[in-house]
């Protein structure tokens, strides 16, 4: 993956073990998800990036917000801190993660908002 600074058009390649399934870059941070794990970087610094297993190898979204991110797979949906702590598995009764999405699903430093059927 190549990262450019459209600033001052300084450019940063970021290699990863395994295919990238999904990406957000928001609030300072870039989550990318692989088959197997999740990256997260800081904008201040690409070379270090924490690294941490998923659960499961099919991430279907990503959303952030300025204090953490949500990932939403066919397992679950978890919602990390940037420093790669889980933070909570929210689950309700009927709770179907392959319909989860941008517009059911919504994201803020307090709340998490899921639309149901």
């Amino acid at each position: 993956m190549e990262v450019r600074n459209v600033i001052n058009d300084a450019v940063d390649l970021l290699e990863f073990r395994d295919r990238v399934i999904k990406t957000s870059l928001n609030y300072g941070h870039l989550v990318v998800s692989t088959s197997l794990q999740c990256y997260v970087f800081s904008t201040k610094n690409w070379n270090t990036p924490l690294i941490f297993d998923l659960k499961e190898a099919t991430v279907s979204s990503i959303l952030q917000a300025e204090r953490h991110f949500l990932l939403v797979d066919g397992g679950g949906i978890y919602l990390y801190s940037y420093e790669g702590r889980l933070i909570s598995s929210p689950k309700f009764p009927g709770m179907r993660t392959d319909i989860l999405n941008a517009p059911t699903i919504s994201l803020s430093n307090d709340i998490l908002a899921i639309r149901d059927k």
